[in-house]
């Protein structure tokens, strides 16, 4: 479901574990629920259970926390949901717990393999708006992050009003939500059906340890495939690496792509 595209990951600046944090581990935590919303992040997994019931659950997971379409696309609005989900006594604040469980998924040492693969995510993000490849974010450049990720929500919003808002209400109902939920658990299941068809070698509806790795080494190839298609996209004078110029215009073009323009022209939304 998800395309990786991603040219470089280079390391980022992420902040120290402490009361200081905060703020930046909750902007990095918006960026990622910015990502993604209705896409999942472990489609690509090792897989454990049967097929329809994993894909029921990473659909559950995602629509169920979906918020009404009426609301705001705001970075502000996102931001405020994200916060909601840390603060589980309501105050308004994070206490030092409630840091602790946020410092666990977005700090520098998370603790389970997937979120590791959504810190990595964050890097390659964070080097498409580090326009002056300082190795951090300005005041400006996360300003336009933060715009491109309400231009995502807005494009998203869009493809499912005119997709399954059967009622034309400008919002989905509970069963025009139901829809999006069987759309995207059918791409769910074709998607891992895909994935044990060509990795289950021993067909136990699941992927051991070997498997797992023979998949994930296919999909390094595949993005050093792509890595190297980009760079001679941009290389526009062949000089073998890409200057000044260049990497501002492939950053450009990877931006399309965080500002969900791709959505109803593939197999995601």
């Amino acid at each position: 479901m998800k395309k990786s595209i991603w040219i470089v990951a280079v390391p980022f600046v992420f902040a120290a574990c402490g009361e200081d944090d905060t703020e930046l581990l909750l902007e990095d935590a918006t960026y990622a629920a910015a990502l993604a919303e209705g896409e999942g992040e472990s489609v690509d997994g090792a897989m454990t259970g049967d097929v329809e019931t994993a894909a029921s659950e990473e659909v559950d997971g995602i629509v169920d926390d979906e918020p009404s379409l009426g609301e705001t696309c705001s970075f502000s609005a996102l931001r405020q949901r994200v916060m909601a989900a840390y603060d589980e006594d309501g105050d308004g604040e994070l206490n030092e717990g409630e840091r602790e469980a946020l410092r666990e998924e977005f700090g520098d040492r998370p603790r389970l393999r997937h979120r590791w693969a959504r810190q990595h995510r964050l890097q390659r993000l964070k080097w498409l708006y580090d326009a002056d490849e300082s190795g951090d974010l300005s005041a400006d450049e996360r300003a336009t992050l933060r715009a491109d990720l309400e231009a995502r929500c807005e494009a998203r919003h869009a493809y499912l009003l005119e997709n399954f808002d059967a009622d034309q209400s400008g919002d989905l109902d509970a069963g025009e939500w139901d829809a999006v939920r069987a759309e995207l658990r059918a791409r769910f299941q074709a998607r891992r059906a895909a994935i044990l068809a060509e990795f289950d070698t021993n067909q136990n509806g699941q992927l051991d340890l070997a498997e797992a790795r023979a998949m994930v080494e296919q999909r390094r190839q595949q993005m050093e495939q792509r890595r190297a298609e980009l760079k001679a996209q941009f290389d526009t004078d062949g000089s073998g690496t890409l200057d000044e110029g260049e990497r501002a215009a492939l950053r450009e073009h990877l931006r399309t792509r965080v500002r969900g323009e791709h959505f109803g022209s593939e197999d995601t939304f």
